[in-house]
């Protein structure tokens, strides 16, 4: 799922409900080359950064 899809799936829930806490889990696949480890490590760290600006525009 693309980041702007799942961002507009969550503003639904975050704007119609009461919702008590957030939980997306999607850790990098583990076994891989080194290289793509680290690339998808660094994917992960800037998702995670823009799902946190996101969701903190909702709930602080």
């Amino acid at each position: 799922m693309s980041l702007p899809m799942l961002e507009r799936l969550l503003s639904h829930f975050l704007e119609n409900g009461n919702i008590l806490g957030i939980d997306i889990c999607g850790e990098c696949q583990q076994g891989i080359p080194l290289p793509e480890y680290l690339q998808a490590e660094e994917l992960n760290e800037e998702t995670n950064q823009k799902l946190f600006e996101f969701l903190s525009h909702y709930i602080l």
